[in-house]
């Protein structure tokens, strides 16, 4: 049901034309604004705090520190709960709020943040993976949570020592033995970089609260979520609660998951009237940011190429908060083996906390960092034993309908034929001139996994206009698009003619959220299903003047999986670059990019291009550019001026974006996700493809120019060539 043809619903055109409304852009009346001072220090005792200064300057309206969180349940995270919603007693990152003052205006908020009083006790900062594993660490966080289990063969291991928050263990087969019968084993070392979200719009929450109620706005991805939190930390009854969403300006996970949004209330409730609170984009990167890695591969195959054996390990930096960073250590470890045929392998991802900025949710959850190191082994495996990269992959990548894992969820998509088309669109087996090559990358990922929930309503007005309520948040990937598109094919009407609504928790039908890829499999699964359902009363001869749908999409726990539920789908993706290296500085110039993904069926065409051609870049800017860089426990470059991103004049010449329709998708028409694809086998493919020009690897993102000069040079000196 594909459409090539672009159509454009109304949000969209006011997005482009600069007429977009978002959060940010809401005035309340009597509105004050909020501001949040900041710890210099990365790990230090509050000793001393006093505000009386700032609350008595002209147009400051209170200043709230952790004297009111009493009463409260003021702590927030995914798996745990550690991060409080401002400094307790201590900080533990630089950026950690220590206070809040909230004034007339912006301008009157920040000047008296300057007079906040704090005295601090600075305790041993732990910024590396290295210094929270030495034996003469601080921990910490003294208390422990105790051990979260899978079912057997696999071990989730909450706080087992020291600064570890969470280890993922998983094995099968007999590791040792398959290792015994390999001809070859190769052990190899990957760093994986840590990269901003850099999303455009930042957090902004705007509260009204009392004791008795609460209204927020807020550019979650998950306002439900949102709402049973603030229900917790404030001890309230849920219908009590009110949160509205509307157009999000990007996130790419930062905006996932309680936030800001319970400070927003407490902040509201202290000063007795409407409270915004909007961090700007240097708070923003200070807050949240992607979990760098260490990894090493031990992989053992044939003299032929068959992968034989893996014994996979991996270190995540989670910064000083837990955030998401359990479940991205967890899923960073189901597919840290990669899509092939083992016998045997073992996985062990360790999560450290350090005193440096939380590591959570980002664009492909893990998964970035598990494809960066298995696809360049992949290669590297390929060249030692001379054989052809795009043969070794075709040999052992899991056949369609075959186990990922032994007794775990079939794949549901064309791994071969995937690959094969963006070999074909780089032209992998043509000469190229010197200092010119070409590389081959394979990614995947499990999709909404951990049993999600999505309702629609649709009223359809025969002869007007058609409203469509579901809670699957637009930030730009077109999930308003595609819901229309499902209710104009279903219902026979324009998709223009289809109005969607903003979610507001009252009225909305329920979702879970907006991430994992399941929007367009839950989201507008649910709206297909309610869209039928007015369908069926259409044709029952239902005269109403306004026709109402409701529908429901669930994916369920299933028992017996091991990792307590299974994938709602698999989101492949296929990369292949052509580079060319300059010979005098080494500098890395992208000829040709091109990515494929499975969209099952696209129902928009020209979104599913866009969405791939957007990760694909952000997996770009990983590769070549983005990094926050770090001098001890301080991230340097985190500004949104100092940060490095692709300039338009760094771009590929040329991107090109595959979409393939494979059917079997659990979505509408038999689609699937595929917002986070493209991201996940760019770094590898170009670290391939430099290897195949000048023959030198890379193993640590970002790849820079003076990186791959220092390669080189010590290539030539290792082969007798003068510096």
């Amino acid at each position: 049901m594909a459409s090539a043809a672009a159509s454009y619903l109304e949000h969209e055109v006011r997005k482009v034309t600069g007429r977009a409304d978002y959060v940010s852009d809401l005035v309340l009346p009597g509105m004050a604004h909020a501001k949040l001072l900041r710890s210099p220090l990365a790990h230090a005792r509050i000793v001393r705090l006093n505000s009386d200064a700032a609350e008595a300057m002209p147009g400051v309206i209170a200043v709230v520190t952790a004297r009111d969180l009493e009463g409260l349940d003021p702590y927030y995270g995914m798996f745990v709960r550690d991060q409080p919603l401002i400094a307790i007693d201590r900080v533990r990152h630089i950026g950690d709020p220590v206070a809040a003052v909230i004034a007339v205006d912006e301008a009157t908020a920040y000047a008296a943040l300057a007079n906040i009083e704090v005295e601090y006790e600075a305790l041993k900062p732990v910024p590396t993976v290295e210094d929270a594993m030495a034996a003469d660490a601080p921990l910490l966080f003294p208390q422990r949570s105790g051990t979260q289990t899978y079912n057997p063969g696999v071990g989730g291991f909450m706080e087992p020592e020291g600064n570890v928050l969470y280890r993922f263990e998983h094995g099968f087969g007999d590791l040792e033995a398959a290792f015994a019968a390999c001809d070859h084993v190769y052990e190899d070392a990957f760093e994986f970089s840590r990269m901003a979200h850099y999303h455009l719009e930042p957090l902004v929450a705007i509260a009204r609260a009392d004791a008795a109620s609460v209204e927020l706005w807020s550019n979650t991805q998950e306002p439900f979520e949102i709402k049973r939190e603030i229900a917790r930390v404030f001890g309230m009854a849920e219908e009590t609660i009110r949160v509205y969403s509307g157009l999000i300006g990007g996130g790419f996970g930062a905006k996932s998951h309680c936030k800001i949004e319970p400070l927003a209330v407490l902040l509201a409730r202290k000063a007795g009237c409407p409270v915004r609170l909007a961090p700007g984009m240097d708070e923003a990167m200070l807050s949240l940011s992607q979990h760098p890695a260490t990894m090493r591969l031990r992989t053992g195959v044939s003299a032929d190429g068959r992968l034989i054996a893996r014994d996979c390990k991996a270190w995540l930096n989670g910064g000083a908060y837990a955030d998401a960073s359990v479940l991205v250590a967890s899923q960073l470890g189901y597919c840290f083996p990669g899509p092939y045929q083992w016998e045997a392998a073992r996985i062990e991802v360790s999560v450290l906390r350090t005193t440096t900025i939380p590591s959570g949710s980002f664009r492909g959850y893990g998964r970035p960092q598990a494809t960066w190191a298995s696809e360049s082994q992949v290669d590297m495996i390929a060249r030692r034993l001379a054989l052809d990269p795009l043969a070794i992959r075709r040999r052992n990548l899991v056949g369609r309908s075959k186990d990922y894992l032994p007794d775990d969820t079939p794949i549901d998509c064309d791994f071969i034929g995937g690959l094969e088309s963006v070999a074909e669109a780089i032209a992998f087996q043509a000469p190229r001139p010197a200092n010119r090559g070409v590389g081959l990358a394979v990614g995947f990922k499990s999709a909404g996994a951990h049993g999600r929930r999505s309702e629609a309503r649709i009223s359809h007005d025969p002869h007007g206009e058609t409203v469509v309520e579901f809670g699957t948040a637009e930030m730009g990937q077109g999930a308003r698009a595609v819901a229309a598109r499902v209710v104009g094919e279903v219902l026979g009407i324009a998709p223009e003619q289809v109005r969607i609504t903003g979610t507001d928790t009252d009225v909305t039908p329920y979702d879970d959220g907006t991430n994992a890829c399941t929007g367009v499999v839950l989201g507008a699964g649910a709206v297909e299903r309610a869209a039928r359902h007015v369908l069926e009363q259409l044709k029952a001869g239902s005269n109403a003047p306004i026709v109402v749908g409701s529908g429901e999409q669930a994916h369920a726990r299933k028992a017996g999986i091991k990792f307590g539920s299974n994938p709602l789908y698999w989101q492949p993706a296929w990369a292949a670059a052509e580079v060319e290296i300059d010979e005098i500085t080494a500098a890395v110039k992208v000829r040709k990019l091109v990515v494929a993904a499975d969209a099952g069926r696209a129902i928009d065409l020209a979104k599913c291009k866009g969405q791939i051609i957007g990760a694909a870049i952000q997996g770009y800017g990983q590769a070549l550019f983005e990094c926050l860089r770090f001098e001890g426990a301080d991230a340097v470059n985190a500004t949104g001026q100092r940060y490095r991103v692709p300039r338009t004049v760094d771009l590929p010449d040329e991107v090109q974006a595959i979409v393939l329709e494979t059917g079997g998708g659990p979505g509408p028409f038999g689609a699937k996700g595929i917002g986070e694809a493209g991201i996940l086998p760019i770094a590898a493919a170009i670290a391939n493809a430099i290897d195949d020009a000048v023959g030198a690897r890379l193993t640590a993102l970002p790849m820079t120019a003076a990186d791959l000069f220092k390669a080189l040079q010590g290539s030539r000196s290792a082969n007798g060539v003068q510096k």
